[in-house]
């Protein structure tokens, strides 16, 4: 076996010797040819192998080109939820700090942000962050600088719906609202948090909800203005129409001052309201409805009245909208001496799309409030009573789909008869928004 495996191992070995020998003994016409040959033999293999090669990398790049393109696909998908903004802003007050004796100034206000937004038919989700500066040519000493950050997701999921808010933000509060006839400005954080489910049935359906309100304010007023509003809500829709509803709504609200001033701010009601939501007419929608406010204060004392409120839009021409509201209800005060009063508002306003130019639109506004302030516990104190009047006239022009400029006017007058309390102000501004 041994010398088996020898012998093919020697005739392996001498074929090519072999080969050759036999090549040489060949005449020398045919040596070339076969030279030849097994060259150009090995020039194919060769242009064969680079062929190959340069295919390979020929496959290679476009794979890397597919995977750099599908990478600044999905880099573009992600980026177009982004919207960096700026709003600027400047504007004329001839009253600023709204108090009897005017102080007029010219303010700057600049608001950069980023938006991330996700509108889908089932599912929306929005975050809003950025920060406010505002600067006063003359009363410098009033500048601040606040950040604020808003979140917003709402989903449905078959006939089940939810919907989940938050906003925070730093703000400030002229002092005249918060003592009669102070000039300046005092700081505040906000926070409100609302979170409603709700399941529609075939001709009903149920919406529990919660919403709450935080303020901190800061300095004098911190243990006399700081508190919580919490509210659970249950509403109820029993459909009339396709796009219309009866309304059943109920609020358990409960009013804490953590610094317990003294006496007590602290609060709670009950209200229940009734009415229509939705398509009032084929050319009004909104909602209307009435109730009654139950509100005990554990200081002593209640307040028991009717509440009324509406919301209505009626499309009064193909480019003219009537907007009407009507609030008639009681609220916390941020007046220092006074913990709620009642509010009595009318509002009236229009929308209108110029014709002549589709980027053009004019919004106007205008309010009427009666406060009613409850007798202080101070009896040396009088009565707080104000007759509060209001008119806007924005003119907004689309300059791009981008970049929109607003020039507005605004008038505000207060007639209380606390003379500390009245004043009258005036502003005109221009700003511009850039959203990218």
């Amino acid at each position: 076996m041994k010398r088996i495996t020898v012998l093919i191992i020697l005739l392996i070995i001498s074929i090519p010797h072999f080969a050759f020998s036999e090549t040489q003994k060949l005449a020398p016409e045919k040596k070339e040819r076969i030279v030849l040959a097994l060259d150009q033999f090995e020039k194919g293999r060769a242009l064969a192998m680079e062929a190959s090669f340069e295919e390979a990398q020929k496959k290679e790049a476009e794979v890397l080109a597919f995977d750099q393109g599908e990478r600044a696909s999905r880099m573009q998908e992600l980026l177009r939820y982004w919207h960096p903004y700026l709003e600027v802003e400047t504007k004329y007050e001839d009253n600023i700090f709204q108090t009897a004796s005017r102080s007029s100034d010219i303010i700057n206000t600049y608001t950069p942000g980023i938006k991330f937004e996700s509108f889908k038919e089932n599912n929306n989700f929005q975050i809003d962050t950025g920060g406010k500066f505002t600067y006063y040519y003359h009363k410098g000493r009033n500048n601040t600088q606040n950040p604020f950050i808003s979140f917003l997701w709402d989903k449905k999921l078959g006939r089940n719906y939810f919907m989940l808010t938050e906003n925070f933000k730093y703000d400030t509060v002229n002092n005249s609202s918060l003592y009669a006839g102070t000039s300046g400005i005092s700081g505040y954080q906000y926070n409100t948090f609302y979170l409603k489910a709700g399941r529609e049935l075939n001709l009903f359906s149920i919406e529990p909800a919660l919403r709450r309100y935080d303020y901190f304010y800061r300095k004098d007023v911190k243990q006399s203005n700081s508190y919580n509003e919490t509210i659970p809500t249950l509403t109820g829709y029993y459909k009339l129409a396709p796009k219309t509803s009866l309304l059943f709504e109920y609020n358990h609200g409960i009013v804490r001052y953590p610094k317990k001033p003294t006496p007590s701010k602290d609060n709670r009601y009950e209200q229940i309201w009734f009415g229509l939501n939705g398509n009032i007419s084929p050319k009004m929608t909104g909602f209307m409805k009435g109730g009654y406010q139950f509100r005990k204060f554990n200081n002593g004392g209640n307040w028991e009245k009717p509440v009324l409120g509406f919301d209505l839009n009626y499309q009064f021409k193909e480019r003219t909208q009537i907007l009407l509201k009507l609030n008639k209800t009681a609220a916390q005060s941020e007046y220092v001496n006074q913990n709620y009063y009642e509010i009595n508002r009318l509002d009236l306003g229009l929308l209108h799309d110029f014709a002549f130019n589709s980027k053009l639109n004019l919004h106007f506004s205008s309010y009427y409030e009666y406060d009613n302030y409850p007798a202080p516990i101070d009896a040396t104190l009088k009565k707080r009573l104000d007759n509060v009047y209001g008119l806007s006239s924005e003119l907004k022009y689309d300059l791009q789909r981008w970049f929109y400029v607003l020039l507005k006017y605004e008038w505000k007058e207060n007639n209380s008869n606390i003379h500390l309390n009245s004043y009258v102000d005036h502003i005109t501004s221009i700003k511009m928004v850039g959203t990218f």
